[in-house]
C-alpha cells in the first residue's frame, strides 16, 4: 500500500485524523497516576528530562485510552462534530 511505502520511507502523511476534547481529557483522566509514577520514579515532572522508554511508555498509555474511547464511540455510534454518545 502507498501509505505503507511512504511510512517506510519516513515521509509525513498527510493528517486527516481527528481528535476530540472529551476524549482527550479521559485519556489523560485515565493515564494521570501513570503520570504521577513516572515523575516520582524520575525525581522530576518534566517530561523531556525523563527516561526515554518511561516518556514512550506514557505515550503509548496515553493514545491507547484514547483509542479505547474512540472505539466505544464508533461501537455506540457517534454524531460527527460531537462528543455525545447515541444509543439505539
Amino acid at each position: 500500500m502507498a501509505h505503507q511505502k511512504k511510512l517506510s520511507q519516513g515521509e509525513k502523511l498527510k493528517n486527516v485524523a481527528r481528535l476530540t476534547e472529551k476524549g482527550l481529557d479521559y485519556a489523560l483522566a485515565q493515564t494521570k497516576e501513570v503520570y504521577v509514577e513516572y515523575g516520582k520514579k524520575n525525581k522530576k515532572f518534566i517530561l523531556h528530562e525523563w527516561e526515554s522508554e518511561d516518556r514512550r511508555d506514557l505515550f503509548r498509555q496515553i493514545v491507547r485510552e484514547y483509542l479505547n474511547y474512540a472505539n466505544k464511540q464508533a461501537e455506540d455510534g457517534v454524531k460527527i462534530g460531537t462528543d455525545k454518545i447515541y444509543r439505539e
